[in-house]
């Protein structure tokens, strides 16, 4: 058996619950914003990297002529890939980190629920 100081408070597990469901709320709160605003600028990239592949096949079927070959266009798609890495990698660390407060949630519930069985029957043995 634990000793008494060992034992969580139910008081104080509800505490540390309501503050891990605060940060949960507001890390789903900016990763909705967030990705909301990774789309308006994916599609703001896409409509751009559409119209610069238009402009560079026009200027490679100019260039073509003089038989001159340029790396631009690789380096040009991964300069339009890069934003999206750059999204993917932030919002992976947002899931990573609500996926740890999730686990800690569920382990405080527990203990919670522990706390309240043993002050129930603190109170059952003292009818």
């Amino acid at each position: 058996m634990m000793p008494k100081s060992k034992v969580p408070r139910a008081q104080a597990v509800k505490r540390e619950i309501q503050v891990i469901d605060r940060e949960l709320y507001h890390l789903r709160e900016l990763q909705r914003r967030y990705s909301r605003r990774m789309l308006k600028a994916a599609v703001a990239i896409w409509c751009a990297g559409v119209a610069i592949f238009f402009i560079s096949v026009m200027l490679l079927l100019g260039s073509l002529l003089t038989t001159t070959s340029t790396p631009w266009p690789s380096l040009l798609i991964l300069a339009l890939a890069a934003p999206i890495v750059i999204a993917s990698v932030f919002v992976h660390r947002l899931e990573r980190k609500q996926r740890e407060l999730e686990r800690r949630r569920k382990y405080l519930m527990e203990k919670f629920e522990e706390a309240m069985v043993k002050r129930v029957e603190r109170i059952v043995k003292g009818l």
